[in-house]
């Protein structure tokens, strides 16, 4: 086979194109400024924004990076005020519908019995469900019915 290479040219298909410009990322016209994060929300997008920041700085000023972290601490410990304030007020809410609820139920022992119960009126309607209690109990194990 003969050196040719005008034939081998021939034979080729040939397309030109302009090569694609490599891509230099947009400056940012309005970038994302650290602010103090009020909910779990925000403090987990403050938190990214702190990582992105920690990739990407290299050899610059580390003031941006201390700034954005003063501000996620800042946020982090509101919420975590917050979150001691609120755990408190359930603990007294919950203690006041105990109380709430306790004063109902004493109220309608009352009601139930008639009026105000003394002492020894108490006791002795705690005998007499105490005693309906055992006969429906031997008449469970006699094999009746309650």
């Amino acid at each position: 086979m003969p050196y040719d290479p005008q034939a081998v040219l021939s034979k080729l298909d040939i397309k030109l194109r302009t090569p694609t410009p490599t891509r230099t990322p947009l400056p940012q016209a309005n970038p994302w400024v650290s602010q103090t994060p009020h909910n779990p929300n925000e403090a987990v997008s403050q938190s990214e924004h702190v990582r992105y920041h920690i990739a990407r700085h290299q050899g610059s000023s580390p003031t941006s990076v201390f700034s954005a972290v003063k501000q996620l601490a800042k946020g982090i410990e509101l919420i975590a005020h917050q979150m001691t304030l609120l755990n408190e007020e359930v603990r007294t809410l919950r203690k006041a519908n105990e109380a709430l609820a306790k004063r109902r139920r004493a109220k309608k022992t009352r009601v139930q019995a008639g009026g105000a119960l003394s002492v020894g009126d108490a006791l002795s309607l705690i005998e007499q469900k105490d005693a309906v209690r055992q006969q429906s109990s031997r008449r469970l194990a006699e094999g009746g019915v309650a």
